[in-house]
């Protein structure tokens, strides 16, 4: 999540929470017809708004965001950034796999050859 969007989350959740609260307050005090609804909807709004906006305030004093300087990273750079220093490609870290083997193929490595061994393997054990 990037700084701004954090940011964007404190102010929602500060203002919904405000709103709750002072939809209680005025629900107490005016009695309306559905005040039952204007409370639950309240309450809903207030702890649901000061959730949000704790959450967030949580992530901004510990920095679990991305600083982002309004440059969009584009596809090349994303590829370059999951390549090793060897030029294989980092399919877990890509696939976000944890369980499965490291590739040992330089990308945009032709599988061309291995599909014909593939191929004339399988006709060869049909023929057989």
């Amino acid at each position: 999540m990037t700084k701004g969007r954090v940011f964007f989350r404190i102010i929602v959740g500060g203002y919904l929470g405000y709103l709750g609260i002072d939809l209680i307050k005025k629900t107490m005090t005016n009695r309306p017809e559905n005040a039952t609804l204007y409370l639950v909807l309240g309450v809903a709004f207030a702890v649901l708004g000061i959730v949000w906006c704790a959450k967030a305030v949580v992530m901004a004093v510990k920095h679990e965001y991305v600083e982002n300087d309004g440059e969009e990273l584009d596809c090349e750079e994303l590829l370059e950034s999951d390549v090793d220093e060897d030029g294989k490609l980092n399919r877990d870290k890509l696939l976000g796999n944890t369980d499965t083997q490291k590739s040992d193929e330089p990308v945009g490595a032709d599988h061309s050859e291995a599909k014909k061994q593939e191929e004339n393997t399988d006709h060869n054990n049909v023929t057989e």
